[in-house]
């Protein structure tokens, strides 16, 4: 399984002046997160052959391939973006530079479930090739539940004072860069998980052993 990369940042400067001393001004205080968990819905493909399912499976960015002969794929890019609103608030000693608001998205897009059609002119072959392809889906969403928290809880912790924007800006890249990293691993794993010697033997002892038969003609 491979799963892309994606980190958008832009950062919003907001300059103000205020009268209090900057050790009050700077107060620690709970970012404002709005990042929005998504899961896009997917698109459904019986239009592909086995051997093209197989090019797709090596070659495509957030396709969770099988071993042997490829019934269907399910892939989903896992991405990140965000936009953040920084304070510089002026003064003669150091200024006060700190993060007030994050909002963005985290989770998945582009997804598609894919039958290969040698498979899916055949009801029994195509309900349950989707059937296990939906347990790679199930695993996503689990994914986009256990790390969306985990996320938000991360950037909220960034508070205090920072000696300039750009220190604050490298803290909140290097802290959504940590979550989202560990998402893609713990996601990698889980989808491993799925494709077991069991859950295949499990697929194919559906539909008389039409799967199998199907596959290798």
């Amino acid at each position: 399984m491979r799963a892309e990369t994606r980190v958008w940042a832009t950062v919003w400067l907001v300059v103000g002046t205020v009268l209090s001393a900057p050790a009050l001004a700077c107060q620690a205080s709970p970012t404002d997160v709005a990042v929005a968990p998504v899961f896009e819905p997917f698109v459904q493909d019986l239009t592909q052959s086995v051997t093209r399912l197989e090019t797709v499976a090596r070659t495509a960015p957030g396709a969770v391939a099988h071993p042997g002969r490829t019934a269907g794929l399910w892939m989903a890019e896992l991405f990140v973006e965000y936009q953040a609103r920084i304070e510089v608030i002026p003064d003669r000693v150091q200024p006060c530079v700190r993060l007030t608001r994050v909002e963005g998205r985290f989770g998945f897009r582009n997804a598609k479930l894919m039958v290969a059609r040698e498979l899916a002119a055949d009801a029994c072959t195509r309900e349950a090739v989707i059937a296990h392809e939906e347990l790679h889906a199930a695993a996503d969403h689990a994914v986009l539940r256990d790390y969306h928290s985990r996320l938000v809880a991360a950037i909220q912790q960034i508070r205090g004072n920072f000696r300039s924007d750009q220190a604050l800006r490298s803290q909140l890249q290097a802290t959504v860069t940590t979550v989202f990293e560990a998402a893609a691993r713990d996601r990698a794993a889980r989808q491993q998980a799925i494709d077991t010697a069991e859950e295949y033997a499990r697929v194919n002892a559906k539909c008389d052993g039409r799967i199998g038969r199907l596959l290798h003609r």
